[in-house]
């Protein structure tokens, strides 16, 4: 992920105007590694410096499915998805 676009709704108005931000190096993080259902999925980024990604660890590869829903590749019996918060 290069760009991202932020849009704050609330109850179909906008609440602050989109705000288009540059990441760089973004990346999808299972949280301690751990392949469950209702583990949560950080969104880290690279600030420079030698990779860290230790070898074997799988919690940084995700597919993107034939059905455009994204997977943990080393669990593609789970989703990526959101709580709703009213």
């Amino acid at each position: 992920m290069k760009k991202t676009t932020l849009t704050f709704v609330n109850c179909g108005t906008d609440v602050a105007p989109p705000t288009t931000t540059l990441f760089d190096c973004m990346v999808f993080d299972v949280a301690h590694g751990k392949m469950e259902a209702g583990n949560v999925v950080n969104m880290l980024q690279r600030l420079g410096g030698p990779e860290t990604k230790e070898k074997g660890n799988n919690s940084r590869l995700f597919t993107i499915n034939d059905d455009g829903t994204v997977s943990p590749t080393a669990a593609p019996h789970l989703l990526l998805g959101v709580d709703f918060v009213p």
